[in-house]
């Protein structure tokens, strides 16, 4: 069979424009095999169909992952596989659209959302607090000329600001849509 690797980046908060593009994917004749960390995805040719991609973010224990891939499987859903703590599912598409969601209900949605949050992006934000920030700090207040070791600390630390904003906007913005707040 044909494959073909695509680089695509999502972030945390995007999971749902991830699912909508594997999907499309699918559509046009390429379902996913495999996923790695950067946002590599191996593609096999395939015949068009209408399939639904849907992405949950596993901090299940191994013993308590196989009954979940199990109640899955009774609902439709074939596990494909896993990716930085992210389960892939899929099954053919419905016409009924409550049959196409793996969660049908805001609140495991809402939980999901926190899951992420205290598993993923509270160590991203930890990690730039302890090791990021102290050293653009230092750098800040030793006085010197701008050399190179600063200068790598200045954009490691806009990157990481960028990254935070952007998540932190994203993962709002989940949490008003699914009913956490009004936004």
């Amino acid at each position: 069979m044909t494959q073909k690797r695509v680089l695509r980046f999502f972030d945390l908060t995007e999971y749902e424009a991830e699912e909508k593009w594997l999907s499309e994917m699918h559509a046009s004749g390429w379902k996913v095999v495999k996923a790695a960390v950067p946002g590599i995805y191996t593609f096999e040719e395939c015949s068009p169909a209408s399939v639904v991609y849907k992405l949950e973010f596993s901090d299940r224990k191994a013993s308590e992952q196989e009954d979940f891939h199990a109640m899955c499987r009774d609902y439709g859903w074939s596990y494909l596989f896993s990716m930085n703590g992210w389960d892939y599912y899929c099954k053919e598409a419905d016409q009924a659209e409550e049959n196409n969601e793996l969660f049908t209900d805001d609140s495991s949605k809402l939980e999901m959302i926190r899951r992420v949050m205290l598993r993923r992006f509270l160590p991203f934000t930890l990690i730039f607090a302890a090791v990021v920030l102290p050293n653009v700090i230092m750098k800040l207040l030793g006085g010197h000329a701008l050399d190179i070791a600063a200068f790598k600390w200045y954009v490691l630390a806009f990157f990481y600001v960028c990254a935070a904003l952007h998540m932190g906007i994203g993962f709002y913005r989940l949490y008003c849509r699914y009913g956490g707040k009004t936004a």
